[in-house]
């Protein structure tokens, strides 16, 4: 079965389309970015990035939906999605990555199968 991008567009945004942050942003659980990151995000669950947002930053998370541009060094445990229009640069370490047709990934894949969830198994 073919998985398809499914970004949560009701979900508020952490940070707003228009705004701006320098430094560590930490997330106890699910948050979506609409604005612009510079530094690190932190985040303990779904990291959903938006159309417009300008995330220029070390991001660490569960999982991480992007649908904007994200510059830098990415490690989601379970699983990254680009979206049509998302455009990721930098080192990407994942146990699974689902590319839509349009979105770009530019970079160093590092497939980590010790991320993969229970009964998540490797295929040979």
């Amino acid at each position: 079965m073919a998985e398809s991008f499914h970004p949560s567009q009701d979900r508020v945004p952490l940070l707003p389309e228009g705004g701006r942050f320098e430094g560590l942003v930490a997330i106890g659980g699910d948050a979506r970015i609409e604005g612009a990151v510079d530094g690190e995000i932190v985040a303990r669950g779904r990291l959903e990035v938006g159309e417009k947002a300008q995330i220029r930053a070390r991001v660490e998370a569960e999982e991480v939906v992007l649908e904007g541009c994200l510059e830098g060094e990415v490690r989601a445990r379970h699983r990254v999605e680009l979206g049509p229009r998302a455009r990721l640069v930098g080192v990407l370490t994942t146990a699974r990555l689902v590319i839509a047709d349009g979105g770009c990934f530019d970079g160093r894949l590092e497939m980590d199968p010790a991320s993969r969830g229970p009964g998540e198994a490797v295929s040979p």
